[in-house]
């Protein structure tokens, strides 16, 4: 991934500009021991202390403190990194300063809350030395940081007295707004950076110290190349961009009518106004090294102000081709000083094998929605049907869930998954009310979709933690009848538990950081499916991690509607190797230019494979088969014109 990221970055470099304007460091900067942890904490002084649970009437505990690890690793129970490190600093290879509340608590040992020479909640101090901001008129505080939040409170505090008083900068929330600055899609991600305006603080101050202080009640915050400097006249970031499809890895089958949208935050933070902001946003094919779709925005920023950009072009995700690697790339294209927040790029990969499909699937044990009331629902999986989406019929949905071994054993714990069908195919769907809506069950009457589909899983029945586990699925409209998708529908999939007591039970989610990307605490009305819903706290992000979605896959059946379209010829389309072990290949020649899809099943009907045509006469697709089990499938073939089903095996 870092290398595809390297060349996605290359490729869209050549027409940003530079400014050779230098920037005025107050204290510290690239290269200085204390800025960079080099070899320790040098001269920061750390205090600890054990408090309440409101961080009061603490209690001095060196364990409690501020630490420096040698390259930014975690060593918690639960978010344990095993020895890497958990931020992407510039000089993360010389050290950096972790907190880690986790591990302070249960000294990294399962089961063992409370357990270790810190229990929560734990007050942290890391204290700068005094540094003069003398005839300085503007500063600002940058600092690379890594954090996961779970009821911890963050905050940079800043004193003009040598530390006898402080005034505190709240750290909490995952805002861009003036004033604080962060370079990254979300809160958890290593890249992050903040700038942090302090001027009217510390300003033409001779005797000014910074502080980052939390309250630890779990996980972590790791800091590291912090620097005081001044602000300059020509200064834009790129902030929170918009990932406009839903996974990094995903099927062509998932493609089909998704409309990929574009936005992203920009904030000019430097003290000149700027009358005309050039903001791009590009896919590129990385393979073939040219860009496959641009657009760009022209906007106004005043010094100071940070700018929600919206690209009025949006791209259709079908037209995007299989078992290739893109690039999802924004760009600031105007003279600044510092370039190198002014481009962010993420890979996408389009891909039916298994690296999507994760067939070893490792699910990590602190990533889950645990259900705070019987009114609480995940949902997963939003997927758009395109012309011939009447063609399939939905049999079963894949999820699995954690809890205690009472709560697998108790007859009324339950699963629920409901299908719903919404009245409109617009990602953009009327998502204000539907946010705002307050969920009472998710089966009563509302303006948005329907539950066409419905299933229920007995913990009792087989059930086992970490274990996926499939949920039968029937016509909740027509019992007698199938489950039957319509076209040009968009659909998704609400999960439920239902519990008789507290067992703390979780919907697992699925895949890591890496192969998920989506970033929904800018954008929720696109990313649905990663919002939870509780009727305590509205709608809210997994434990406010934004790459985690709730695991859920959906089975289908191709059941193809009869239409008048005459069987395909022969000669139309050809199958070889046939049998095939590792690659197959189908070709096609039409008599005329046609749309439809490929469709690979297996015997029985379940689909493991789709791809769409599109107003095309001939071509091929390739298929890495390597994934499949030996044994029989069937290559249906329909479009405008004809149809064919070719019996394909499968041997190792």
């Amino acid at each position: 991934m870092k290398r595809i990221s390297t060349m996605i970055i290359a490729l869209f470099l050549v027409a940003i500009y530079t400014n050779t304007n230098a920037q005025t460091y107050i204290w510290g900067g690239p290269g200085d021991k204390n800025s960079e942890f080099d070899g320790g904490l040098n001269d920061w002084t750390t205090e600890g202390f054990t408090a309440d649970n409101a961080c009061a009437n603490p209690q001095p505990n060196d364990d409690a403190a501020w630490e420096w690890s040698a390259n930014g690793a975690t060593k918690g129970a639960i978010t344990g990194s095993n020895g890497r490190p958990v931020i992407e600093s510039p000089s993360i290879n010389n050290g950096a300063a972790v907190f880690d509340s986790d591990f302070k608590d249960n000294d990294g040992k399962r089961n063992n809350d409370g357990g270790g020479k810190a229990p929560i909640h734990q007050l942290g101090y890391l204290t700068s030395p005094s540094f003069s901001c003398k005839d300085h008129n503007t500063v600002v505080v940058r600092f690379n940081h890594a954090r996961i939040n779970f009821y911890s409170d963050f905050y940079l505090d800043v004193s003009i007295d040598g530390g006898n008083l402080w005034e505190r900068i709240d750290l909490n929330g995952d805002e861009f707004t003036t004033g604080r600055i962060q370079y990254a899609f979300n809160r958890n991600d290593p890249k992050t950076v903040e700038v942090i305006d302090i001027s009217s603080i510390a300003a033409n101050q001779e005797d000014v110290k910074i502080r980052f202080t939390i309250c630890g009640n779990y996980y972590y915050w790791v800091i590291d190349d912090v620097y005081v400097m001044e602000q300059v006249e020509d200064n834009l970031v790129l902030g929170d961009c918009f990932y406009p499809t839903t996974n990094y890895a995903r099927p062509s089958m998932s493609l089909s009518n998704d409309t990929a949208y574009f936005a992203c935050f920009v904030a000019n933070v430097g003290t000149a106004d700027n009358a005309e902001v050039t903001v791009q946003a590009a896919i590129l094919d990385v393979d073939a090294n040219q860009i496959v779709w641009s657009t760009e925005k022209k906007e106004a920023i005043a010094a100071g102000d940070t700018l929600k950009v919206i690209f009025d072009e949006f791209y259709l995700t079908a037209n995007l081709d299989e078992n290739k690697v893109y690039g999802i790339v924004y760009r600031i294209n105007n003279q600044d000083y510092n370039t190198t927040d002014n481009l962010y790029a993420r890979a996408m990969i389009i891909n039916d094998g298994e690296e999507y499909q994760k067939l070893d699937k490792t699910l990590s044990p602190n990533v889950g929605y645990r259900p705070r009331t019987a009114q609480s629902y995940a949902f997963g999986l939003p997927f758009q049907t395109g012309t011939l989406g009447g063609d399939y019929i939905v049999t079963s949905i894949e999820s699995g869930i954690v809890t205690s071994a009472a709560g697998l054993t108790d007859p009324d714990n339950v699963l629920e998954a409901y299908l719903l069908e919404f009245n409109t195919n617009d990602p953009y769907f009327n998502n204000e009310d539907f946010f705002n809506a307050e969920i009472l069950t998710i089966d009563a009457d509302n303006d948005f979709y329907n539950v066409v589909g419905y299933g229920v899983k007995a913990f009792t029945e087989g059930v086992e933690n970490w274990n996926l586990f499939e949920i039968p699925m029937e016509n909740d409209v027509d019992p007698d009848l199938p489950l039957r998708l319509k076209a040009d529908k968009l659909y998704m999939v609400a999960l439920h538990v239902v519990q008789a007591g507290s067992d703390n039970i979780w919907v697992l989610f699925s895949l890591n950081q890496t192969e998920m990307h989506n970033y929904q605490t800018i954008f929720p009305q696109a990313q649905l499916s990663y919002l939870t819903y509780n009727d305590d706290a509205g709608w809210r992000g997994a434990f406010g991690n934004v790459n985690t979605p709730p695991y859920c896959t959906v089975a289908l059946k191709y059941d193809p509607v009869a239409t008048k379209a005459p069987e395909l010829p022969e000669t139309s389309v050809q199958v070889s190797p046939n049998p095939a072990s590792d690659r197959m290949i189908v070709d096609y020649n039409f008599k005329e230019a046609t749309s439809g899809e490929l469709v690979l099943t297996t015997n029985d009907g379940k689909v493991i494979n789709r791809r769409s045509l599109n107003k095309t006469q001939s071509g091929h697709e390739t298929y890495d088969v390597t994934q499949y089990p030996s044994g029989q499938y069937m290559m249906h073939i329909k479009t405008e014109i004809g149809y064919k089903t070719v019996p394909v095996v499968i041997q190792k």
